[in-house]
């Protein structure tokens, strides 16, 4: 990851933090009634940089800071649907698993189940009703340590590839961030109003180093 220039940084424009909803598929009806992606809707030929679909992205976050990255997969996610495009939010994370827990798919089937033993989409994920088109959200999977593979990783993305526009990639920095980066189109790290836009150059610097 450290040979690669394309980091771009996200944080201006974020909500503060997921909405106070019940944890299970009522966060994603929560988010989606929100209308969170449409600050983003005016910007999606600027973020999508002419790249066809299927897009990679990954959100990257500080440890501690995966708010940040949480709300920037749901905001780009329902601009993306606004569009008609389909979209996949990943919960890669595997030390907070944020999205997973409020999702109520904690030790339940998500991407480690689709990537090692074949679960479909529609048995793995949750179905979220954004305007426009709805997506799926796949959390961590089943068990952690996951210890996908690279060829899991690279095989489980290839079918999610076939079956969305976008694939929301939402990982921290660090060790994971560096294994993912390989199947990225676009990284962000994304970062919280606690953290001094000022630091966030040397922030991302010295996390993504490898």
């Amino acid at each position: 990851m450290s040979n690669r220039s394309d980091l771009r940084y996200w944080g201006e424009g974020l909500p503060a933090g997921l909405p106070d909803a019940p944890d299970g598929e009522d966060l994603w009806a929560a988010l989606a009634a929100s209308g969170c992606g449409r600050p983003l809707e005016p910007h999606l030929d600027e973020l999508f940089q002419d790249r066809p679909a299927p897009r990679v992205w990954l959100l990257l976050h500080r440890p501690g800071g995966e708010q940040a990255s949480a709300v920037a997969a749901a905001a780009l996610a329902a601009a993306c649907a606004a569009r008609q495009q389909s979209t996949v939010i990943v919960d890669l994370d595997e030390d907070e698993s944020l999205l997973t827990r409020r999702s109520g798919r904690a030790e339940q089937d998500g991407l480690l189940d689709m990537a090692r033993y074949g679960a479909s989409l529609a048995a793995a994920g949750v179905r979220i009703g954004w305007s426009g088109r709805a997506g799926w959200f796949l959390g961590v999977g089943s068990y952690t340590p996951t210890e996908i593979t690279e060829t899991e990783a690279s095989g489980v993305l290839s079918r999610l590839r076939h079956q969305a526009d976008d694939l929301i990639l939402v990982c921290p920095s660090g060790e994971p961030g560096r294994r993912w980066s390989a199947f990225a189109d676009q990284r962000f790290f994304c970062w919280d109003r606690s953290t001094d836009v000022r630091e966030i150059p040397d922030l991302a610097a010295a996390e993504l180093a490898g």
